[in-house]
């Protein structure tokens, strides 16, 4: 993937697929949930088994996720999980996490852990070493003492010893997910936040909010208002106030001095305000996934949207899914962040744009108008 991923296609071409794999990524390393979590979140093993051609005499073949995580020295690690169904219960049937450059002339990958299948008893390995210029010492694990719906990194926790499971570790954990968001009424992202909440991200239902607000710099304290000026015009500054029970309520000033706290304001405020929270954030987590960012804005704010996406590709990772024209047509300038979704024959197919082919296009048409007019793919039609 890029820095900035923007996904385009119809409902049902499997972008919340993809977003539900990323999940699986990041709540691998969870002793309470791992991967088996979030499957159930989503109907169960059953549901995430391929539906596809098959024998149905015969089991469906194992489900199968993969990714290569890119370390700042510029290495990769490859983190491969294949999983099946077992009277309908979650069962791995293969991880593996190796390093994807070669060791030595045989051009075999370094390898950190992996489970033999290929016969029984199945046993797990593990290199007691953080890499190649590490000592080389084999740990062998029968695969019955493993907890079987559950990733290794949910079960191994000796920092020293596997450093990269605990990299892998921390980086899954900060993964943020950013969907069916709630601004209603009663909803969480309107009370008072807790004083002893996170200051580092904004919580996946909002509800640190003021918190966020109260810990910002000055420097992004005035660039918010700056923003949210583009939305409510008469917005002149932001706080977070002590109430009861130390708690912290989050306040918008607006002209004449007037205070009005998070439960009264507009569903789009506080959406769009949540927004610049993330995007501007000056230390964001590695990876950041935001489904349908244009919900209940203004459209002539939904350029600026995407200007504040592009920006903040410049600090982490962002996975966007949209169905806005206006938001693609603000990234003719960059088609390669935005990748077509199709289902053919019952696959989901990703595609991303190519520049260069998009550059006679681009010179007449804008890259929305191109997507309506069914030139990307990405239709219903």
């Amino acid at each position: 993937m890029r820095k900035l991923n923007v996904l385009i296609g119809p409902n049902g071409s499997g972008k919340s697929n993809l977003l539900e794999v990323i999940n699986l990524f990041r709540e691998a390393p969870s002793p309470r949930r791992s991967i088996a979590g979030p499957i159930m979140d989503n109907g169960g093993i059953d549901e995430w088994m391929w539906k596809g051609d098959w024998n149905l005499d015969d089991a469906p073949p194992p489900a199968s996720v993969s990714w290569v995580v890119s370390k700042p020295n510029g290495s990769g690690v490859l983190h491969e999980m294949q999983f099946y169904a077992s009277n309908h219960m979650l069962r791995m049937a293969n991880e593996r996490i190796e390093s994807i450059q070669s060791v030595d002339q045989s051009n075999s990958p370094w390898w950190f852990y992996r489970m033999n299948v290929s016969k029984k008893p199945f046993v797990a390995h593990f290199h007691d070493s953080t890499g190649p210029d590490g000592f080389d010492v084999i740990r062998t694990i029968p695969h019955d003492e493993l907890n079987s719906s559950a990733s290794i990194l949910a079960q191994i926790r000796d920092p020293g010893r596997y450093k990269v499971f605990e990299y892998l570790e921390k980086l899954y954990s900060g993964i943020q997910m950013y969907r069916d968001w709630c601004f209603g009424p009663q909803s969480g992202i309107r009370s008072p936040s807790r004083g002893d909440g996170r200051i580092d991200v904004l919580s996946r239902a909002g509800e640190n909010l003021a918190l966020m607000v109260a810990d910002m710099p000055s420097a992004v304290e005035a660039r918010v208002i700056l923003e949210l000026q583009t939305l409510y015009e008469d917005v002149q500054g932001i706080k977070a106030r002590p109430v009861a029970g130390g708690n912290l309520q989050l306040f918008l000033t607006e002209l004449g001095e007037r205070e009005i706290p998070a439960s009264r304001l507009s569903d789009g405020t506080l959406r769009y305000l949540a927004l610049l929270i993330i995007l501007l954030d000056a230390k964001p987590p590695p990876l950041i996934v935001i489904e349908e960012p244009e919900l209940g804005l203004h459209p002539d704010v939904i350029p600026q949207i995407a200007k504040l996406l592009k920006e903040a590709s410049e600090r982490t990772q962002l996975v966007v899914t949209t169905h806005s024209r206006m938001l693609v047509d603000a990234l003719g300038d960059d088609p390669e962040s935005v990748i077509v979704c199709e289902k053919h024959n019952g696959e989901s197919v990703f595609e991303r744009l190519n520049a260069e082919r998009m550059a006679v296009w681009l010179e007449k048409y804008s890259l929305g108008d191109l997507w309506s007019k069914g030139e990307l793919g990405g239709n219903r039609w």
